[in-house]
């Protein structure tokens, strides 16, 4: 079996993937519970307070889907090709990854995004026919543009690395600092990004990079807080990698 081409008008999907992407996490730091975001409560007859909570439960930040405009193949690669299950594409060597993220203006509550991750959820260790044949056999094309809130990550079979995050200082200089933790925005100087119901969206861009060879399967997470009691989580649609060190 040989790899072919991602055919871009079938969407991305992971058979372990969520049947939602954001999950309610908690209503408080000292409050630890799991709620579905289906819990939302009935409003017909209620009173202030009841309105004003599920008010809550309804503001939302929403996340631009992993998709043909927002994957890009790092310069001078083969296009992305079919995974194994044929549920996603895999590119070769890196992939720049643009998320657009703004306020869903169902409330007024302030939302707080206080944390970006890159989780790993496999990696393969090995050259692999499947994909090596690919890279042989296809056109190289280039890709790449500059935006704001720009991050570079590195994958080793020890997972991923601390993120580097580009900064354009009031110069207009361009600065690297690196996270200090898997968290992308623990870096000097820290970063929390507030998002208001009239701001405009944020664009964000992650480039991966793979080291050792072998096959990565990734996902972005991003954690946000809602009035700064209620603690989200949205997960990303599923990023792979492969590399064989050519």
């Amino acid at each position: 079996m040989q790899a072919t081409v991602w055919d871009w008008g079938k969407p991305i999907t992971a058979p372990s993937r969520l049947k939602r992407k954001v999950k309610t996490l908690a209503i408080n730091v000292v409050e630890p519970v799991t709620r579905g975001l289906e819990a939302v409560p009935f409003i017909g007859k209620a009173g202030s307070a009841v309105r004003a909570a599920a008010a809550r439960y309804l503001t939302d930040l929403r996340f631009s889907a992993l998709a043909r405009e927002s994957l890009k193949a790092i310069d001078g690669v083969p296009p992305p090709v079919k995974a194994k299950t044929g549920d996603g594409p895999v590119f070769f060597d890196g992939v720049e990854a643009t998320i657009n993220v703004e306020h869903d203006r169902m409330g007024d509550d302030q939302i707080l995004l206080e944390r970006i991750e890159l989780r790993s959820l496999s990696f393969e260790e090995g050259q692999d026919p499947y994909y090596s044949f690919a890279r042989q056999g296809e056109k190289l094309i280039g890709a790449g543009f500059v935006e704001p809130m720009r991050f570079y990550v590195e994958l080793t079979k020890e997972g991923p690395q601390p993120a580097r995050r580009q900064l354009v200082q009031s110069d207009g200089s361009k600065k690297m600092v690196l996270a200090g933790s898997e968290n992308f925005l623990d870096t000097e100087p820290a970063g929390t990004y507030a998002f208001a119901s009239k701001d405009a969206p944020v664009v964000i861009k992650v480039r991966l990079t793979a080291l050792d060879t072998g096959y990565y399967e990734t996902r972005l997470l991003f954690y946000y807080r809602v009035a700064s009691q209620v603690l989200r989580l949205y997960e990303s649609e599923p990023i792979r990698l492969y590399t064989d060190g050519q």
